[in-house]
């Protein structure tokens, strides 16, 4: 099988998998050629194209799985890796991205790496994830299509029982990542934490990969310490230390001088716990009379500051996306957040859970616009429209 970590296949791997006759199965198809999808035949064309989307869907309805462009095969096995020409191969998966986002509903998330072959052509590997909001149809020139699925090794379309199997199962995989983060969160109310966490009001986030539900991920301490050792909690106003724990593995200010500001913690299904009790809360220049305790929106350039060494870490372990984040307020009642232009309410409960949204990719992100819906919320909690740290057209804009 190819690596774990899309960007770390080689050529090598790739005749691995004909020297030792992989064949084609659930989680993997083998394609000679590239798909036409520029062909001057439209009834060609359209069958190029629903090709494609049959071939990446049915992954993605089922366990998720690898097309690989550029093996040939001889009755599911592979022969040879012969690759194909393309003159822009950073084109051609801009051209296919943009496929897959206009004919399957609803989208999907899909990697795809590019294998430079000695002969001067490529081999491209299209990585389809397993999917939380299965299944998917394809839709093409607006007209409805099929629901696909895989087998064996061979792509089928999906009964009436099968899509109401799959509805089913994508509700209970979403109600088994949210069950889990509630556990999380009443567990850190508790203080149930992994370090003695100050008593103050507390920012506690989750990025939590699908695969983390839908496959057996269990990392090694030795494999998470490696990648996470030197990552930073939120505000760490010390230098911080490192804490093998029995779940995982925790990045801290010094543990022997509790209570402890915040953490870091990444558990061994690959879920990472970030957690803030310090500074958040402080009396705003705004407030001259300090009646009222007021959220520190640096915490919001912090957190945008600090996500993609986490992501990336993830990214380093063979974590595959899609992931999930979440934020949570948690002791707020009370809390405001001061804007430019007025002072907002209070906060009028003390557990605020903000919206979810999907990490569909772990390069290239921008993750301001990635967590403006998040803080929208947040200010829409306490009172404002928006959240005004950022332009009317939705640039951030750091604290001064």
């Amino acid at each position: 099988m190819l690596p774990s970590k899309l960007d770390d296949v080689t050529l090598a791997d790739l005749q691995q998998l004909v020297t030792d006759a992989v064949p084609e199965s659930k989680v993997i198809e083998y394609k000679k050629a590239f798909y036409v999808l520029n062909h001057a035949d439209p009834d060609e064309k359209r069958k190029q194209h629903e090709e494609l989307l049959k071939d990446v869907s049915c992954f993605a309805n089922t366990i998720g799985g690898d097309v690989i462009i550029g093996v040939e095969a001889k009755d599911g096995v592979p022969t040879d890796v012969c690759g194909f020409t393309h003159s822009n191969p950073d084109g051609l998966k801009l051209q296919l991205a943009d496929i897959l986002q206009q004919h399957l509903e609803p989208r999907i998330s899909v990697s795809m790496a590019v294998v430079p072959h000695s002969t001067g052509r490529i081999v491209l590997v299209i990585r389809v994830h397993q999917s939380t909001i299965a299944p998917h149809r394809v839709v093409y020139q607006k007209q409805p299509g099929q629901f696909w699925a895989r087998s064996d090794a061979n792509a089928y379309r999906m009964d009436v029982s099968e899509l109401r199997r799959a509805f089913v199962g994508s509700r209970s995989l979403a109600d088994e990542i949210t069950k889990y983060r509630y556990d999380r969160i009443f567990a850190i109310e508790s203080g149930h934490t992994p370090v003695p966490l100050a008593k103050a009001p507390t920012i506690a986030c989750h990025i939590i990969p699908t695969e983390s539900f839908s496959s057996a991920v269990d990392h090694s301490i030795s494999e998470i310490a490696t990648q996470f050792h030197d990552l930073h909690p939120l505000r760490a106003s010390r230098a911080v230390y490192s804490v093998p724990k029995l779940d995982g593995y925790v990045t801290c200010d010094n543990p022997a001088v509790p209570p402890v500001a915040g953490y870091v913690q990444v558990f061994r299904n690959g879920v990472i716990e970030v957690i803030n009790a310090y500074d958040n809360v402080f009396h705003d220049v705004r407030d001259t009379e300090k009646k009222h305790p007021a959220f520190s929106t640096y915490q919001e350039f912090e957190l945008i500051q600090r996500l993609p060494s986490y992501i990336k870490a993830l990214a380093n372990l063979g974590t595959q996306p899609p992931l999930w984040f979440y934020m949570s307020l948690l002791g707020f009642r009370g809390v405001r957040v001061f804007g430019d232009h007025n002072p907002g309410m209070a906060f009028d409960r003390n557990r605020i859970d903000l919206p979810k949204v999907e990490i569909k990719a772990l390069q290239g992100l921008d993750f301001a616009t990635v967590l403006k819906p998040v803080f929208d919320a947040l200010w829409n909690a306490a009172g404002h429209e928006r959240c005004f740290d950022y332009t009317v057209n939705g640039v951030f804009r750091p604290p001064r």
